[in-house]
């Protein structure tokens, strides 16, 4: 139903969000606040979630202040999922929680970054947080990187690559691309969809994931022409907006290479 690339990962995001968290409500649209100034890196993230020393009710009562950027759909976003470092275990890794944050609480101002070309249609933003009150209930459960850092980047990739395609499948039907191109954008989302259902932590999804991807990437080459055939402004947008099919491929990449590590041979 998208008009644009940028609702299109709106959507993607938001269910991949649903997915992780499966108490999203699902008529809301949460954001994952993990990018910091040094980037996204567990090490990176220097937002601290200190003890008040204080209780309210049956709960602890922390103290969270921090900075946060490229923050997606920052502006729009009915609730903020914001990483954040309880300190080093032992070892020196960083402890790391996801706090759950409503917009407009006190403590939170969240600006529009302007200098992103990306998805215009859609805000960025970056986030600062001062002596920010955070109730033990606002803490999800578990190991914030394991649980929560670590996954998204398979689920995100899994879900946002089926939404942008859904809306390839849109364009498909609008300007009349044939049905072999029809029939290609559908058997690649219902190949994510498969793979979204099972383990994402599992090696052999990251390889399929990968075949998967792989075959994306020969699709949208396959498309190109048909791009070219329309008018400036939808290709142009095109263009600029398709970027994010491509954007953690360095990671993906990564992943997809780690995964083979525990193939039998």
């Amino acid at each position: 139903m998208a008009d644009c690339v940028a609702f299109a990962f709106a959507a993607g995001y938001g269910s991949a969000l649903q997915r992780l968290v499966p108490s999203i409500p699902a008529n809301s649209l949460a954001s994952f606040c993990i990018t910091e100034k040094g980037g996204a890196h567990p090490k990176a993230i220097r937002s601290r979630l200190e003890s008040s020393g204080g209780d309210e009710g049956s709960g602890r009562i922390y103290i969270l202040n921090g900075r946060k950027k490229y923050i997606s759909c920052a502006m729009e976003a009915d609730l903020f999922l914001v990483a954040a470092s309880k300190g080093l275990k032992p070892g020196g890794r960083n402890s790391i929680r996801i706090v759950k944050i409503r917009p407009g609480s006190p403590g939170l101002d969240v600006v529009r970054m302007k200098d992103i070309d990306l998805v215009p249609e859609i805000s960025h933003g970056e986030m600062i947080l001062t002596d920010l009150r955070v109730s033990e209930e606002d803490l999800l459960p578990g190991d914030g990187y394991a649980d929560y850092i670590k996954p998204f980047r398979t689920i995100e990739d899994l879900h946002v690559s089926a939404a942008i395609l859904a809306y390839l499948f849109n364009r498909a039907v609008r300007y009349g691309w044939g049905r072999d191109i029809k029939a290609g954008i559908l058997a690649c989302i219902e190949s994510l969809r498969n793979l979204a259902l099972q383990d994402v932590n599992a090696p052999a999804l990251h390889i399929l994931l990968g075949g998967v991807l792989g075959q994306v990437n020969q699709l949208l080459s396959r498309l190109q022409p048909l791009w070219d055939e329309l008018d400036d402004t939808v290709r142009s947008a095109w263009l600029r907006d398709k970027r994010l099919m491509t954007i953690a491929d360095k990671a993906r990449k990564m992943r997809f290479e780690k995964a083979w590590e525990y193939w039998p041979r």
